[in-house]
């Protein structure tokens, strides 16, 4: 913990961070988040072109995965499991790391501080900070 990633733990209003800086010697890692300032965005995404995906979710981090992990991938994969390609999808979202979900959903609802991308792309706006719950009672289901 330095004072950059302290900046986005308080920004976020996280409280206990575990941070355990063996885990990846015992335990496979297909999922990390990158502190780093926009400015330094560009060269990782120039040096792991068409090998990871660099996606910036906050301003002072971004998502690092496999090109093949994705929300959308989870939600197909979901699709695929039920058996049910009619199933409509409603997603939750609030960064930018949740557009390609938005992508695949039938629905998508941002909350009330999602990014502004994310709320161009979605189908709710949430007006209040109880987002899931007006989501869910806005198309009836609840």
């Amino acid at each position: 913990m330095n004072d950059f990633t302290r900046q986005h733990v308080n920004r976020n209003h996280l409280k206990q961070i575990p941070i355990y800086p063996e885990f990846f010697r015992h335990e496979p890692v297909n999922f990390l988040n990158l502190y780093i300032k926009n400015d330094k965005e560009s060269l990782y995404q120039s040096a792991f072109q068409n090998q990871l995906s660099i996606l910036r979710y906050a301003p002072d981090a971004v998502d690092v995965m496999p090109l093949e992990i994705s929300k959308a991938q989870g939600i197909l994969k979901i699709k695929q499991l039920i058996g049910n390609p009619n199933l409509k999808i409603y997603a939750f979202g609030d960064q930018n790391n949740d557009l390609s979900m938005f992508s695949f959903a039938d629905y998508g609802i941002a909350m009330h501080q999602a990014s502004d991308p994310l709320k161009q792309r979605a189908t709710y706006i949430a007006q209040t900070d109880h987002g899931v719950l007006e989501g869910l009672q806005h198309y009836r289901l609840i």
